[in-house]
């Protein structure tokens, strides 16, 4: 149905030499490195990676318009095993009146692949919606293929940003990938924008995920806490214990805090937490013991597992599949 990819890449290649590449149409971020260093490549093997991206995106492109689709973003996935694989998102974009932004909806991820004289798609994963906001549209959709565990082999991460009126919610979509196929391996939230960064330099990336903590206070005084998630080859997990180095502030901006709402238990819940992630333990049991004995025993989505106690590789904000 799509036609021979040679076909494509003869047809990309007059487009490639007027520069309008994939990585021309979408730039990647300012302080990344292109995708052709990020990824070790020769410019002759990027070259060709770049006019068999660009042919993919005109494959897609036609794919998508039968479904009144746009193609939103082009990205190869890098393997240990130099493969024709990329991912591939797709979605609804329109313009929202007048807002200086699109509204984004039926956002889907799609694989291709190419064996060398066809491209044809053979996954699909979607609509991917953010849990909390199921009727309002994405403002904007990132799509990276990055190494997040230093393993060799990308996984595939779609993000979606929402503007709000003191807030920007994101919302993170990792997969892991298969021989023809994505298996979502975690979906991260934060209140804010999402950015991966290696944050100890181990050449492993971290997801933060940040939101506003306290029960008793007004919105505007309560403290932002970030939880860092890691991928760990299986599925995405907790790993502020591992990111301590984050974590040293917050005793004392939570006793500040603590001082003008005594009885918050949710404060007292985390500062008990932080308590534990510096090894700090003695400390952090008699701040669970309060926030207990102030009727904080069922703690919310961000410490899923029973108990006021928090298992670092049980993800506290992240809504995984059943596995």
């Amino acid at each position: 149905m799509l036609g021979c990819c040679r076909e494509l890449i003869l047809a990309a290649a007059a487009v490639a030499l007027f520069g309008a590449s994939s990585r021309a149409e979408n730039p990647p971020a300012s302080g990344s490195p292109p995708e052709s260093l990020a990824a070790g490549l020769s410019p002759t093997e990027d070259a060709q990676g770049g006019l068999e991206t660009s042919a993919v995106r005109q494959a897609a492109r036609v794919d998508a318009s039968e479904r009144g689709l746009s193609v939103l973003d082009v990205r190869p996935i890098r393997e240990q095993e130099r493969s024709a694989r990329w991912a591939v998102v797709v979605g609804r974009s329109v313009d929202s009146g007048d807002k200086p932004f699109k509204e984004i909806s039926d956002v889907a991820l799609l694989m291709y692949v190419g064996d060398g004289t066809s491209c044809r798609s053979v996954s699909s994963r979607g609509p991917l919606v953010d849990p909390r906001h199921t009727d309002w549209p994405a403002s904007s959709v990132t799509l990276q293929c990055i190494d997040l565990n230093n393993d060799g082999t990308d996984e595939v991460m779609v993000d979606q940003g929402r503007v709000g009126a003191s807030w920007t919610p994101g919302c993170a979509f990792v997969f892991r990938v298969r021989a023809k196929g994505f298996a979502l391996v975690g979906t991260i939230t934060s209140h804010y924008e999402i950015r991966v960064r290696d944050l100890d330099g181990d050449n492993r990336r971290e997801i933060p995920s940040t939101y506003a903590i306290g029960t008793t206070m007004p919105h505007s005084a309560q403290p932002r806490w970030t939880d860092y998630y890691g991928y760990n080859g299986r599925r995405m997990a907790l790993v502020n214990s591992r990111l301590s180095a984050q974590f040293p502030e917050w005793p004392a901006q939570l006793k500040r805090a603590l001082a003008k709402h005594p009885d918050d238990p949710e404060l007292l819940f985390f500062l008990g937490y932080s308590y534990g992630i510096l090894g700090r333990d003695r400390e952090a049991k008699g701040a669970f013991a309060k926030a207990r004995s102030l009727g904080y025993r069922k703690p919310d989505r961000r410490a899923l597992q029973a108990g006021i106690e928090v298992e670092e590789e049980i993800p506290a904000n992240a809504a995984l599949p059943s596995r």
